[in-house]
């Protein structure tokens, strides 16, 4: 399976460090390692969001985007993606269970792991990955971040 330290070096290529766009562009506003300033405080980080240490936002991330998705029970494609779209933004986990033919409740059980992990992989990446795009395509900074989005996909596909 897919190990969480790779899985993260390979997340910080699409994220980067700090940013601080306008709310137009990107409604998380603060961010630091993708990690959202309100998702840093609820963490219980109180300093400036320039300062975040790049540990710190990898302990937030197996906390809060990779655990809870089971991604290390999952075919390592499928995981990276399941955990870029968790941390990103979107549906993940019923996006996969509709593609694998799941009941879309949005949990991580037994069930949706064996539907995962019968199903080929580098199709089951393309679906997942249209119905991303759809959803990134709906959000109203789609043409703000057209560009940047698509490259982040594209970037995903060559993963694995």
């Amino acid at each position: 399976m897919l190990n969480f330290d790779d899985a993260f070096a390979r997340l910080m290529v699409n994220e980067g460090g700090y940013a601080n766009r306008d709310a137009i562009s990107d409604p998380g506003g603060e961010t630091n390692w993708g990690i959202t300033k309100a998702v840093a405080r609820a963490w219980g980080y109180q300093g400036d969001m320039k300062d975040l240490a790049q540990d710190t936002a990898k302990s937030i991330a197996r906390t809060n985007y990779w655990l809870p998705y089971g991604c290390d029970q999952l075919p390592p494609a499928i995981a990276f993606h399941i955990f870029d779209t968790a941390y990103h933004g979107g549906s993940p986990v019923r996006w996969l269970q509709s593609c694998v033919g799941s009941t879309p409740d949005g949990i991580i059980g037994p069930k949706t792991i064996q539907a995962v992990r019968s199903t080929n992989s580098a199709e089951l990446v393309m679906q997942f990955t249209r119905k991303r795009m759809a959803y990134l395509r709906g959000l109203k900074n789609w043409p703000q971040n057209a560009g940047g989005w698509v490259d982040r996909l594209m970037r995903n596909m060559e993963v694995f």
